[in-house]
């Protein structure tokens, strides 16, 4: 039944409101935050499985200790967004070397530390067998051979 008081007129476009009760819900007027064993409870996990989701979603608690709800979520699905980011920077990152490699601009590591070890090698030799350097001269340049190999 409704009552008088609430209701100055009504039609079909109004909506019943009763404002003699409060709201009536169990979610607080606050955002919840919760600590590592009440969100392990609610959410079904064990506090070490979510203290180790925390960590890796580099999630930390506030001031009071106790975790935000979209932290929590945040560790349990990931972060969405940065993942969408992630997959686009490392598309962006394979196209660019797949054009680096077509234009002739990048060489493969591989080949260049073979070649750069052959040329190592053929000027020590060169330094050892080189009659017209003092001892003194051959190691002053092996010296700075190997400092150079070990750059490289």
């Amino acid at each position: 039944m409704i009552s008088p008081t609430v209701f100055l007129s009504m039609d079909q476009n109004d909506v019943e409101i009763d404002d003699s009760r409060p709201d009536r819900t169990n979610v607080p007027g606050e955002p919840l935050r919760w600590s590592l064993l009440s969100a392990s409870r609610e959410f079904g996990l064990y506090r070490t499985t979510l203290q180790k989701r925390l960590i890796e979603s580099d999630v930390q608690s506030g001031a009071d200790g106790l975790y935000s709800t979209p932290d929590i979520l945040k560790a349990l699905d990931g972060d969405l967004d940065a993942e969408k980011l992630r997959k686009v920077r490392e598309e962006a990152d394979r196209v660019a070397l797949q054009n680096a490699a077509s234009r002739r601009e990048s060489l493969p590591a591989k080949e260049v530390s073979q070649v750069l070890s052959k040329v190592m090698l053929a000027i020590r030799t060169e330094i050892l067998v080189n009659n017209d350097l003092t001892a003194d001269a051959k190691d002053s340049l092996l010296l700075h051979l190997k400092e150079l190999c070990t750059q490289v």
